[in-house]
Protein backbone atom coordinates (compact mmCIF):
# COMPACT_ATOMS: atom_id res chain seq x y z
CA UNK A 1 0.00 0.00 0.00
CA UNK A 2 1.11 3.61 -0.34
CA UNK A 3 -0.36 7.00 0.55
CA UNK A 4 -2.50 7.07 -2.56
CA UNK A 5 -4.48 4.15 -1.45
CA UNK A 6 -7.89 4.57 -0.35
CA UNK A 7 -9.86 3.76 2.41
CA UNK A 8 -12.32 2.52 -0.14
CA UNK A 9 -9.57 0.03 -1.67
CA UNK A 10 -7.95 -1.04 1.97
CA UNK A 11 -11.30 -2.25 2.87
CA UNK A 12 -12.07 -4.53 -0.31
CA UNK A 13 -8.96 -6.15 0.06
CA UNK A 14 -9.59 -6.96 4.07
CA UNK A 15 -13.37 -8.21 2.35
CA UNK A 16 -11.40 -10.42 -0.47
CA UNK A 17 -9.40 -11.71 2.13
CA UNK A 18 -11.94 -12.48 4.50
CA UNK A 19 -13.79 -14.28 1.77
CA UNK A 20 -10.98 -16.16 0.69
CA UNK A 21 -10.84 -17.35 3.94
CA UNK A 22 -14.70 -18.14 4.90
CA UNK A 23 -13.98 -16.38 8.08
CA UNK A 24 -17.29 -14.40 7.77
CA UNK A 25 -19.02 -16.61 10.06
CA UNK A 26 -16.96 -16.29 12.88
CA UNK A 27 -17.34 -12.57 12.74
CA UNK A 28 -20.09 -12.48 15.61
CA UNK A 29 -19.87 -9.32 17.38
CA UNK A 30 -18.33 -11.17 20.60
CA UNK A 31 -14.93 -12.73 18.69
CA UNK A 32 -14.78 -9.16 16.52
CA UNK A 33 -14.65 -7.42 19.86
CA UNK A 34 -12.24 -9.98 21.47
CA UNK A 35 -10.10 -10.09 18.76
CA UNK A 36 -9.75 -6.10 18.59
CA UNK A 37 -8.94 -6.24 22.11
CA UNK A 38 -6.19 -8.78 21.82
CA UNK A 39 -4.86 -6.63 19.17
CA UNK A 40 -4.50 -3.58 20.83
CA UNK A 41 -3.35 -5.13 23.93
CA UNK A 42 -0.56 -6.41 21.64
CA UNK A 43 0.18 -2.69 21.01
CA UNK A 44 -0.15 -1.52 24.28
CA UNK A 45 2.57 -3.85 25.77
CA UNK A 46 5.46 -2.51 23.51
CA UNK A 47 4.93 0.80 26.11
CA UNK A 48 3.80 -0.67 28.81
CA UNK A 49 7.11 0.22 30.91
CA UNK A 50 7.73 3.47 29.46
CA UNK A 51 7.16 6.82 30.13
CA UNK A 52 5.40 9.68 27.69
CA UNK A 53 9.38 10.90 27.09
CA UNK A 54 10.52 6.85 26.58
CA UNK A 55 8.04 6.10 24.11
CA UNK A 56 8.50 8.63 21.83
CA UNK A 57 12.64 7.56 22.32
CA UNK A 58 11.75 3.45 21.86
CA UNK A 59 9.73 4.57 18.25
CA UNK A 60 13.35 5.93 17.25
CA UNK A 61 14.76 2.31 17.39
CA UNK A 62 13.98 0.47 14.09
CA UNK A 63 12.83 -2.85 15.88
CA UNK A 64 10.55 -0.94 18.19
CA UNK A 65 9.26 1.22 15.31
CA UNK A 66 8.60 -1.96 13.07
CA UNK A 67 6.54 -3.77 15.85
CA UNK A 68 4.41 -0.61 16.69
CA UNK A 69 3.59 -0.44 13.01
CA UNK A 70 2.32 -4.04 12.79
CA UNK A 71 0.47 -3.93 16.12
CA UNK A 72 -1.02 -0.81 14.68
CA UNK A 73 -2.11 -2.80 11.29
CA UNK A 74 -3.10 -5.73 13.41
CA UNK A 75 -5.71 -3.18 15.19
CA UNK A 76 -7.22 -1.92 11.76
CA UNK A 77 -7.44 -5.15 10.32
CA UNK A 78 -9.35 -6.35 12.89
CA UNK A 79 -11.96 -3.87 13.20
CA UNK A 80 -15.24 -5.00 12.49
CA UNK A 81 -15.68 -5.04 8.42
CA UNK A 82 -18.74 -2.79 6.98
CA UNK A 83 -20.48 -5.70 5.33
CA UNK A 84 -20.32 -7.96 8.87
CA UNK A 85 -24.53 -9.02 8.91
CA UNK A 86 -24.64 -8.89 12.49
CA UNK A 87 -23.19 -5.57 13.45
CA UNK A 88 -25.39 -3.93 11.02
Amino acid sequence: MDRATTVAQLKRLVERFVRERDWEQFHTPKNLSMGLAVEAAELMELFQWYDAEGSVALMRRANARRAALMGRGGVLFRGPPSNTPSLN
